[in-house]
């Protein structure tokens, strides 16, 4: 005859006088991501960096760092080779597959971004937008009044 566990883990069947495990019932996984991705987008540079859930920097590139200059540091070539460079260093690191994403700004690269995240087999629970918009915006300057010459 079977011992009783002292843990909860087996309970006794009634009809059979057996101790049998519980039944297991559906577990959900949710789909929380394990790192954030906060991509800023400047007129003049993007600025990846990638953290943890806490907030920890795990690491960060951005397209200056990675060897463009001036109007280069706009196109989406340069936001995909910044990606790349950013998962490189992730890679060597221990990384989760599931991510989230953060943009700000406004940028050509943006498709180029996800889809070379997409390329490393990385799984976006979530893309996030928080792109200031201003809704009324600043009081424009007063009209300039000039005076009107007059040809004769």
């Amino acid at each position: 005859m079977l011992k009783p566990y002292k843990s909860n883990q087996f309970k006794k069947d009634k009809f059979k006088g057996k101790y049998k495990p519980y039944k297991k019932y559906n577990q959900y996984t949710f789909n929380f991501p394990k790192n954030i991705f906060y991509i800023r987008m400047t007129p003049h540079n993007l600025i990846i960096t990638v953290t943890n859930l806490t907030g920890n920097i795990i690491s960060y590139a951005s397209a200056g760092s990675t060897g463009f200059k001036n109007t280069q540091k706009k196109n989406p070539f340069a936001a995909q080779k910044t990606t790349e460079k950013v998962l490189k260093n992730i890679s060597s690191k221990e990384y989760q597959k599931r991510i989230a994403l953060i943009i700000k700004g406004q940028g050509r690269g943006r498709e180029a971004i996800i889809k070379a995240i997409q390329n490393a087999k990385l799984k976006i629970t979530s893309i996030k937008d928080i792109s200031p918009i201003s809704y009324n915006g600043c009081r424009p300057p007063k009209y300039r009044r000039r005076r009107r010459r007059r040809y004769y």
